[in-house]
């Protein structure tokens, strides 16, 4: 369905943009700031946070979840 949004909706430059165009460009955007978070902590190493507790890191599992979810749709889209 999401490939199918091909009609133009704005276009700049005379180059016309569908809502595809915007969705990939955003999966794009998203691949890179992710990219960029991981090399990020890979250089500055593990911080390790003096209170946290179970309840915290299940907060990030969820937040886990959420980007495998979100890669899935960006890479099945591209």
């Amino acid at each position: 369905w999401i490939m199918s949004l091909t009609e133009p909706i704005i276009e700049v430059a005379s180059r016309a943009f569908s809502w595809k165009d915007f969705i990939l460009l955003g999966g794009g955007l998203f691949l890179i700031a992710k990219a960029t978070r991981e090399i990020h902590d890979k250089v500055e190493g593990d911080k390790h946070i003096p209170g946290e507790t179970k309840e915290s890191a299940k907060g990030k599992l969820g937040m886990v979840i959420v980007q495998i979810m979100i890669l899935d749709i960006v890479f099945s889209l591209d």
